[in-house]
């Protein structure tokens, strides 16, 4: 089984094992540590892959409007239960927090961006660049009219398609 997760925290980690380290339990078992999460952290989100590629993309975000495309291969495996490594560059004075974290099926899939002052924004992933993991990607938003980025969803059957009569 060569499926494998990435778990990515508000604190900017991300954590990549196989699934099949995540074992069975009982009715009254009370669970496995997907990761080790320090105080005032917790899990964003997860993506998830049934065979993952190193070339197959993840989108992150923070709450600043800070976005960014990585590979899988940018987050090398580990075991459960670990920190995991960071996903943006810590900066004391205006930290990012992660708001999500989302698997890119094609360059051509649009998100919604919804800002804390009512703004909503649409955003093609290609037209997000293509990052390393210790990157703290692009602004995509101005903070003051946007506010803060609260949370990016995929529009489903929404890409954009070139040349067609309908669009």
């Amino acid at each position: 089984d060569q499926a494998e997760v990435i778990l990515f925290s508000h604190l900017g980690f991300s954590l990549r094992y196989p699934v099949a380290e995540i074992s069975q339990v009982g009715l009254k078992a009370k669970g496995v540590i997907a990761m080790n999460l320090k105080g005032g952290d917790h899990v964003v989100n997860f993506v998830y892959h049934d065979a993952p590629q190193d070339k197959d993309q993840i989108l992150i975000a923070s709450q600043r409007g800070f976005m960014k495309r990585m590979v899988w291969g940018d987050i090398q495996p580990m075991t459960r239960a670990k920190r995991g490594l960071m996903a943006f560059k810590e900066i004391k004075s205006k930290p990012h927090r992660l708001v999500e974290a989302l698997g890119v099926r094609s360059e051509t899939e649009v998100y919604e961006l919804y800002g804390s002052n009512g703004e909503l924004l649409q955003v093609q992933a290609g037209d997000i660049p293509l990052n390393q993991r210790y990157s703290n990607g692009t602004s995509l938003v101005d903070e003051e009219t946007f506010g803060s980025l609260l949370r990016v969803l995929p529009l489903p059957y929404q890409e954009a398609i070139e040349g067609d009569p309908s669009s």
